[in-house]
């Protein structure tokens, strides 16, 4: 792999200043790039699908065991050097592109045959739309090993009764078993970033965890209830805009799974929001 004094000479080889707003920090510890490579687990039924590949210290090894790799770089300038890198394999293709607007139908058609997988370091800024754009994928993709901020990793791992336990570990834990395989030092990247980071390992399931009968409606049920997460459930129902129950109906719907009025979203298990957006989809439908 490339470490520090490598990536360094790159660089100015090319005349590349990494950017901060990219989130631009090149793993330089070949320890983590050795684990990340372990749980990937990367065989010739394996299609990847790299988020951010940088210079291709990850693409370079998963090119070799993987049937395809698609390598996706938002720099131009560094997915010229990286292409540059990857010249030797046939089995790997450079997109340059951000990910959340690649058109990820066209990667997984008429690859049903294959196993998609998903790595990357991703920036604090893009952490939770790449995941919840994964879940919308969750039937084409068996896992994920990802290098999160500390505090996007905890959140995802959370669980009820804590601070950290949120919109993100809620509704991953309705898709996805998630595994927090090890911390990172911030000293394990070039340039270093200001805080440390941890690796997740997220392996879909192959349907929800509880039965959803809207999944656009649970995950409103979900975002009104954390939108304002120091208020009381009923409240934060009864005013969440873009859910449209008024403070009777949104008292009866708790009263029927035996939620108390004055529970907080953060003390409310996955398994009782999927119940109440049941209870409002059928009530929806009810008053239309």
């Amino acid at each position: 792999m490339f470490h520090q004094s490598q990536i360094k000479k790159i660089l100015i080889n090319h005349n590349i200043k990494p950017r901060k707003r990219l989130g631009q920090n090149f793993l330089i510890d070949k320890n983590i790039n050795d684990k990340i490579l372990k749980y990937i687990n990367a065989t010739k039924d394996d299609i990847i699908i790299e988020i951010g590949a940088g210079f291709g210290n990850l693409t370079i090894p998963l090119a070799q065991c993987a049937y395809r790799v698609y390598a996706i770089e938002k720099d131009k300038r560094i997915a010229e050097v990286l292409k540059e890198n990857l010249s030797n394999f046939d089995n790997a293709y450079v997109i340059i592109d951000d990910f959340l607007k690649v058109e990820l139908r066209e990667i997984l058609k008429n690859k049903s045959l294959k196993n998609i997988k998903v790595v990357g370091n991703l920036p604090y800024y893009i952490s939770s739309p790449v995941i919840f754009r994964l879940m919308n994928y969750r039937n084409k993709i068996s896992s994920a090993i990802f290098i999160f901020q500390k505090e996007v990793a905890e959140r995802l791992i959370a669980t009820p009764h804590s601070r950290n336990y949120g919109i993100l570990s809620c509704l991953i834990n309705l898709y996805a078993e998630t595994h927090k395989i090890t911390n990172i030092s911030k000293n394990s990247f070039y340039p270093k970033p200001q805080v440390d980071s941890s690796l997740i390992k997220l392996e879909f399931l192959p349907k929800p965890r509880f039965k959803i009968d809207n999944n656009d409606v649970f995950v409103k049920v979900v975002k009104a209830a954390f939108s304002k997460r120091r208020k009381y459930i009923l409240n934060a129902l009864s005013t969440y805009y873009n859910l449209k129950l008024d403070k009777k109906l949104a008292s009866s719907l708790l009263d029927k799974l035996d939620i108390d009025y004055k529970t907080r979203a953060e003390d409310i298990y996955p398994e009782n929001y999927a119940k109440l957006s049941n209870l409002v989809t059928k009530s929806l439908k009810e008053i239309t």
